[in-house]
């Protein structure tokens, strides 16, 4: 791609300098000085590209020696040149977006610190991200230390730019605080001044230092980020009104489909819904995150879980959350490189890219340097996070979204109770009244409460007032929970596992591991067991009896393993003695899980979060003018 030279022109050669000097680790300095670093080095490169092997090897000190070497050779043939700017150079200039995930979310958001962390706002010198927070981290353990606090003293004196980077970086895709508390740990152990049976415990308090720190610098980036987990979680706990009319389907018993590669649970409603969104320049994107059904096949030896790739299963609610702040960032990124690759073709520029990195030739740097920064403002001038919501709101209208409540609350006592009488109610009606004790007395399954849910909306739907009478008068679970306040006041703040900054949800015991950083558990339709349930670490949580071979499936309640755990052991009958099924492991879920009762709700996003139009609109504009990408500047 770039094998045919271009000549340097009236500013190749400065910016020929400015790359050499990036690589060779001198890039924190302002343009001016980054090129007088190399005419302060000019021997060392004549020396590397004459003598690159006998010779004091300048090149070798470099991060990038190969690179390094090029650009030392490249930059001797156009000053030993007649005329420089005549000087075809094959040599490529990269310039690097600085934390561009941060970027895109500081313009989202509108933080005006943060734009200024990432190079959104004008200096003569590039600004430093992972710097400024380790400064934050430094001045917050110095603080601690005077007040006493014996891991901030072990601490003292070793936060570094190197220590947080990594965590501040994968930050914005999603860490959890176990990934981020590993990344530290790593760099911690670089260091012999602290004892190893203290790094862990260092490192969980550096981890929340580091969240607070960003979270601090990037207020709106970090509601921003919130608000897209949130919305995530809500669509993958969801269910289309196309699923409306197979409920009945599953009531029936377990049934197949045409092909037999799906299976449906009786009384229970499937989640089938993944995040779809359309990118700014209209490409559709579909997280593919579901679950995997396996079968067992029992040979001499053990038994094997077999994957069907064809099958359609529900969707991993968890995975569609934690991907989609990060996925969404990403599908900006990849806009704003096509945006820019398109503009340099109409220009006539050679561009290639790797992910935030840049390159095109010397002579072509300026106007590169325009296009992208002309980019970025294009795809920020519009309000990306307002059309957003509303193509979900479009989307997924007519949706219904289970919320998730702690089951010790007076609204779910109240709502279990409504249950209940409904149940009894619903048993009475049905011809299989008179079958069992068990089927007269048995709880209401998710397809029963949802489908008096949906009756409700029908009767509120009608245009006859006697049946929109009685649809207001109908007491479901629902109106329970907007009686009370609606699902904001009382839900499960569930760790959501992709807020940046999330150090006020972050579980304070510093041996939790990534299972229970993420999970909460309990039981779904509220059998009579869960009113006994207390909200209080004291609980203890209920066992869950599983095949422990089968522990990678993610259940979203303690009765879904259950009713699997029943349906395996069915399917295993044939093939399996009493004795071997009296020894199936148990599973014990973390203590401290909190029972939950769900209500099936109206899928209504949250408002967004405000955001500085006005810093946004103006301002950025012409920061943008000086310093969005400057070469190797993170």
């Amino acid at each position: 791609m770039f094998a045919e030279g271009k000549e340097l022109g009236k500013n190749g050669l400065k910016w020929l300098k400015i790359h050499c000097a990036n690589l060779a680790g001198y890039d924190k300095a302002s343009f001016a000085e980054r090129e007088q670093f190399i005419d302060d080095n000019l021997e060392n490169v004549f020396d590397s590209a004459d003598r690159p092997l006998e010779g004091n090897r300048w090149w070798l000190n470099a991060e990038d020696q190969w690179q390094c070497l090029a650009t030392c050779i490249s930059i001797t043939e156009a000053l030993r040149s007649p005329d420089p700017t005549k000087y075809k150079c094959q040599t490529v200039v990269a310039q690097d977006g600085t934390c561009n995930g941060l970027q895109h979310y500081a313009a989202l958001g509108g933080d005006k610190e943060g734009a200024k962390q990432v190079n959104l706002q004008p200096s003569d010198r590039p600004q430093d991200v992972y710097t400024g927070v380790a400064e934050l981290v430094k001045a917050q353990v110095a603080k601690d230390m005077a007040q006493g606090n014996p891991t901030a003293a072990l601490l003292h004196g070793h936060i570094t730019r190197k220590v947080v980077k990594q965590s501040v970086m994968t930050n914005v895709y999603g860490v959890t605080f176990v990934g981020a508390r590993e990344q530290i740990r790593k760099q911690l152990d670089n260091i012999d001044a602290i004892p190893r049976e203290e790094k862990h415990r260092c490192a969980s308090y550096v981890t929340r230092l580091v969240f607070a720190s960003i979270k601090e610098v990037f207020t709106g980036a970090t509601k921003i980020q919130h608000w897209l987990a949130l919305s995530a979680r809500m669509i993958s706990r969801s269910v289309s009104p196309s699923q409306y009319q197979y409920l009945d389907d599953h009531d029936n018993g377990l049934v197949k489909d045409s092909n037999n590669a799906h299976i449906r649970r009786k009384g229970k409603v499937e989640f089938m819904t993944s995040v779809v969104w359309t990118t700014p320049l209209k490409m559709p994107v579909v997280q593919p995150y579901r679950h995997e059904s396996s079968v067992i096949v029992q040979t001499n030896l053990q038994k094997i879980y077999i994957s069907d790739p064809a099958a359609i299963d529900q969707v991993n609610s968890r995975k569609q959350m934690t991907a989609f702040p990060p996925n969404f960032i990403h599908s900006l990124d990849a806009t704003h490189m096509l945006m820019s690759a398109m503009e340099c073709a109409a220009n006539g520029i050679t561009f290639a890219a790797v992910h935030d990195s840049f390159w095109t030739h010397p002579s072509d740097i300026d106007d590169l340097n325009r296009i992208l920064r002309d980019a970025f403002i294009d795809l920020h001038s519009v309000d990306i996070m307002r059309k957003l919501k509303q193509e979900f709101e479009t989307r997924y209208k007519g949706y219904k979204y289970l919320v998730s409540i702690p089951a010790c609350t007076p609204t779910a006592a109240l709502i279990k109770a409504a249950r209940k009488e409904y149940a009894s109610v619903l048993r009475r009606k049905s011809p299989e009244h008179r079958k069992s004790s068990e089927y007269r007395n048995s709880s209401l399954s998710a397809v029963e409460d949802l489908q008096w849910e949906l009756k409700r909306d029908q009767l509120l739907a009608s245009e006859d007032p006697k049946r929109v009478e009685k649809g207001e008068n109908m007491i479901t679970p629902s109106v329970i929970l907007n009686r009370a306040g609606g699902a904001a006041e009382i839900e499960a703040k569930e760790y959501l596992g992709a807020e940046l900054g999330a150090v006020d949800v972050t579980p304070p015991n510093d041996d939790i591991d990534e299972t229970d950083a993420q999970e909460i558990t309990g039981d779904v339709f509220g059998g009579e067991e869960s009113d006994l349930a207390l909200c209080g670490p004291e609980t203890e949580s209920v066992d869950v009896v599983t095949d422990s071979e089968a522990g990678h499936m993610e259940l979203d309640s303690e009765e879904a393993a259950h009713e699997v755990q029943e349906e395996e052991e069915a399917e295993e009958g044939a093939h399996e003695g009493e004795e071997e099924k009296k020894t199936k492991k148990k599973v014990k879920k973390s203590k401290g899980s909190i029972p939950m009762v769900h209500v099936w709700m109206p899928l209504k996003f949250p408002d967004l979060p405000p955001k500085v139009r006005l810093y946004i609109s103006l301002s950025l504009s012409l920061s943008l003018s000086l310093s969005l990408f400057l070469p190797f500047s993170g």
